[in-house]
C-alpha cells in the first residue's frame, strides 16, 4: 500500500496531507512510531489493534506479505497486503478474513494507496469492494456491527440534495452461501411436500430482498483486467463493436464476482450460428431494448436443492443497444426512482424467474434495460404469474414408478469433456460397465468435482429414477467401529451381470470418489452414508425433475464454472 517514507518525497507528503486531512475531521491525531514507552508497550490509545489484527488473520493461503500498523485510537492501517499470484483471488479472500476480524474487534481501517494515478485508483477499486470509501487520500471502513449496519465515522463528505450516490458494492459472502434450510425445503417443494406459499415465506425470512439505494460503481478496466481470464480479457468490451440491435443475451460472470468481488458483465450473441457465431463479450455496462427474461427455472431448482453450482445460465435477451458508463451512471440517477422504471432481480436460490425487487413479482419483458453489475433497471415491465419453479418431474411420474421395487430419486455423478455424454444422462452404462448412483447428491458431486486446470471438462449430476422389477440387496458387513462396508469389486461384478428390470443395493455404506473436493461439498456431506445403486443396459430410467419425456436431458447436468478457484 505505502512505499518507504522519507521526508520530501511524494508519498512522505501524501500522508502528511491525509494526516492533516483526518485531523481536521476526527481531531489530532498522532504519526504511527516504532519507539517503546515505559513498559515495552508502543504509544498510542489504540495500541492493541494491529496485535489483534495480525493474531487474528495471521498469514492467509497464497499472500507472500501482510501488515498492520496502529494509526489513530481505535483504527489500524493496514499497510501492506500482498499475494504471490495476482488474479488467482487470494488478494480477494484474505480482506475477507481482514474486515471479519475488524468487524470481530470493532476495529476501523484505513490505507493509503500509494503509486501513481492510475495504481490508486486500481487500489481504491479493489478496497471498495470490501466496504473502503475514500476519504480525501485516505481510504477508510468503519467495522460493521453484528445487525450489519456500518459505524458512523466523522467526514468532511456533504450529502449534495439527496441525490442518488454511485459506490462501490461490498462483498457480500452470504449472497453465494449455501442454505441448508432453503435447500431443504426446495427439495420438499418438489417432492410435493411443501407448498409454494410456505417456501416463498422461507425464502423472504432466510434471503429477504432489498431495493438498491444507490447506483453500484461501473468495474474498472485495469480491474476488469486483473481477474479476468486470458479469453476474457481479449473479448473485453468486444461487444462495442457489434451492430447495435443485433440479438444478444446479458448475463453476470458469476466466479468474477464470487471469487474477487468484481462485478462482469457479459454479453452473448443470440444471432449468429456456427462459425458466424460471435465469441462471448464482457464489459463494466450493457443495454438491450424490447427485453424478455429467461430464468431457465428447471435449472435454477437445481441450485435451489443444491444438487447444482450456482452458475450463469439465466439471460435477459433483446437487441442491442451501445452504452458507455457515463450514460449508463446517468440513465440510473434519473431513473433509478421512477415510477416507469423497476429495480430487477434474479437468484436461483430464491426462486426461478427474474423478478421485481419490491413486488418480488416474476418480470418477462421489458422495453429497455440497463445493467450495471448486479442492478438490473427495467422500463415498463411486463409481469408473469407467480410459479417460483418449473414444476419438478413428469405429471405421470406415479405411473412410471408403477410397479417399480426403488422409489427414490437417485444421482449419477461423472465428468465429460466440454459437456456430458447423452448416454450418461440417459442413466446409460459404458461398455463393459454397469451404471452406478447414490441416493445422496452429495456423494454424486465427488465424481464430478472438476479440478484447476481442467476447464475442457464439465463434471455433472443427473437425478433419474428408475423402474425395476427385481431388487437385490448386496451383503453388507458391520466392523468393530460401527462402520457400514461392503465388497465394492464384487459389487462391480455382481452389478455387469444383472439384466434388464434388476438392480443392485449396498445400504447406507460410504462410498465417495476420487473428485470429491470441500471447495465444492464444504461440510464434507460425501462422506456420509447412502444407499448406491446399480444397473445395466436395457433398465428403463427417467429424469426426477425434467417434465420433458425420455430420459434426463443436458439441461439438468452439473455445470462446473470453468474458472480456477
Amino acid at each position: 500500500m505505502r512505499d518507504s517514507l522519507k521526508p520530501g518525497n511524494d508519498e512522505f507528503n501524501r500522508r502528511m496531507k491525509a494526516l492533516a486531512n483526518l485531523e481536521r475531521i476526527a481531531g489530532p491525531v498522532k504519526l504511527p512510531t516504532d519507539k517503546k514507552a515505559k513498559g515495552g508497550s508502543v504509544e498510542g490509545q489504540a495500541q492493541g489493534g494491529s496485535v489483534k489484527m495480525s493474531q487474528e488473520v495471521g498469514r492467509p493461503h497464497g499472500i507472500k506479505s501482510l501488515s498492520f500498523e496502529d494509526y489513530a485510537p481505535n483504527e489500524v492501517e493496514l499497510v501492506n497486503l500482498e499475494a504471490h499470484e495476482q488474479g488467482k483471488g487470494h488478494g480477494t479472500r484474505a480482506m475477507r478474513k481482514i474486515t471479519e476480524a475488524a468487524d470481530k474487534h470493532k476495529i476501523n481501517l484505513m490505507l493509503i494507496p500509494a503509486g501513481d494515478e492510475s495504481k490508486r485508483e486500481r487500489l481504491s477499486d479493489f478496497y471498495g469492494q470490501h466496504g473502503f470509501n475514500e476519504d480525501g487520500d485516505v481510504l477508510r471502513r468503519p467495522y460493521r456491527r453484528a445487525d450489519g449496519g456500518a459505524v458512523k465515522l466523522p467526514t468532511d463528505k456533504k450529502n449534495k440534495g439527496g441525490k442518488v450516490e454511485v459506490r462501490p458494492t461490498v462483498f457480500d459472502d452470504a449472497a453465494s452461501r449455501r442454505n441448508p434450510s432453503i435447500e431443504a425445503a426446495a427439495r420438499a417443494l418438489m417432492e410435493g411436500e411443501l407448498k409454494q406459499k410456505a417456501y416463498a415465506k422461507l425464502v423472504a425470512k432466510e434471503k429477504p430482498v432489498k431495493k438498491y439505494d444507490f447506483i453500484p460503481q461501473p468495474a474498472t478496466n485495469e480491474r476488469a483486467m486483473d481477474i479476468l481470464l486470458p479469453r476474457q480479457k481479449q473479448n473485453w468490451r468486444a461487444h462495442e463493436s457489434w451492430p447495435a440491435g443485433r440479438r444478444v443475451g446479458l448475463r453476470l460472470d458469476i466466479p468474477a464476482y464470487e471469487r474477487h468481488g468484481v462485478w462482469v458483465n457479459s454479453v452473448h450473441d443470440e444471432e449468429g450460428s456456427g462459425e458466424h457465431k460471435l465469441p462471448n463479450s464482457y464489459g463494466p455496462v450493457s443495454s438491450v431494448r424490447n427485453a424478455t427474461f429467461e430464468g431457465s427455472p428447471d435449472k435454477a431448482i437445481r441450485v435451489a436443492t443444491g444438487e447444482q453450482n450456482k452458475n450463469s445460465f439465466a439471460r435477459i435477451k433483446g437487441e442491442l443497444e451501445h452504452i458507455n458508463e457515463e450514460q449508463a451512471v446517468e440513465h440510473f440517477k434519473k431513473y433509478l426512482n421512477h415510477p416507469d422504471y423497476r429495480q430487477v432481480g434474479y437468484d436461483p436460490r430464491r426462486h426461478g424467474d427474474f423478478y421485481d425487487r419490491e413486488t418480488m413479482q416474476p418480470i418477462t419483458h421489458s422495453e429497455h434495460v440497463v445493467q450495471i453489475g448486479p442492478l438490473v433497471l427495467a422500463k415498463n415491465p411486463k409481469y408473469g404469474k407467480p410459479s417460483l419453479y418449473a414444476k419438478g418431474g413428469d405429471v405421470d411420474k406415479a405411473k412410471f414408478l408403477e410397479g417399480s421395487k426403488v422409489k427414490d430419486v437417485l444421482y449419477r455423478g461423472g465428468i465429460g469433456h466440454k459437456e456430458l455424454p447423452t448416454e450418461f444422462l440417459e442413466g446409460k452404462p459404458r461398455v463393459g460397465y454397469a451404471t452406478f448412483a447414490s441416493t445422496s447428491p452429495h456423494v454424486a458431486g465427488s465424481y464430478a468435482h472438476t479440478d484447476e486446470g481442467e476447464s475442457e471438462f464439465a463434471g455433472g449430476i443427473a437425478p433419474m429414477h428408475i423402474n425395476v422389477h427385481t431388487l437385490h440387496e448386496f451383503p453388507v458387513t458391520v466392523d468393530k467401529h460401527g462402520s457400514r462396508r461392503f465388497d465394492k469389486f464384487a459389487f462391480d461384478r455382481h452389478a455387469r451381470q444383472l439384466q434388464p428390470g434388476h438392480a443392485l443395493v449396498a445400504r447406507q455404506v460410504i462410498d465417495y470418489g476420487s473428485r470429491a473436493s470441500t471447495k465444492t461439498d464444504p461440510q464434507k456431506l460425501y462422506s456420509y452414508p447412502s444407499d448406491i445403486y446399480a444397473w445395466n443396459k436395457g433398465t428403463k430410467t427417467k429424469s426426477a425433475i425434467s417434465k420433458a419425456k425420455g430420459g434426463i436431458t443436458h439441461a439438468h447436468h452439473l455445470e462446473i464454472e470453468e474458472r480456477p478457484l
